[in-house]
């Protein structure tokens, strides 16, 4: 690595065929930087969707670029969810970059990678 910075490292390595496995932790200067798969359609802000009712894996349904939501689906087809008042659809609202959080962008934006900056 050289001199460089180790948060150009992390976004350089950010590739899909690593992230989609594991996470990756690099310590420096008194700062832990964790970077982690968000690829849009199974786990779009680096956490794995599921039914809130069933618990199943959700299904990718859409992705609504104006309103920067992803919509899924739960995979259950049966009358569980309008018995419970539950949609069988819903809305995840995308992480966008905010101060300790910078989300890393492939082309086309669905390969995504969350870099996470948190003080020691």
């Amino acid at each position: 690595m050289g001199c460089e910075d180790i948060e150009k490292v992390l976004k350089r390595c950010a590739q899909v065929d690593l992230l989609s496995h594991a996470s990756v932790l690099a310590w420096e200067r008194g700062a832990l930087l964790h970077l982690k798969g968000a690829a849009l359609c199974f786990r779009p802000n680096g956490v794995e969707i599921r039914c809130g009712l069933c618990n199943q894996p959700a299904d990718y349904y859409r992705w609504v670029d104006d309103l920067n939501v992803v919509v899924f689906r739960c995979r259950v087809e049966t009358d569980e969810h309008t018995i419970a008042n539950v949609p069988r659809k819903w809305a995840i609202s995308l992480l966008t970059t905010g101060d300790n959080l910078e989300v890393v962008e492939a082309s086309l934006g669905r390969c995504r990678s969350i870099l996470t900056r948190v003080a020691v």
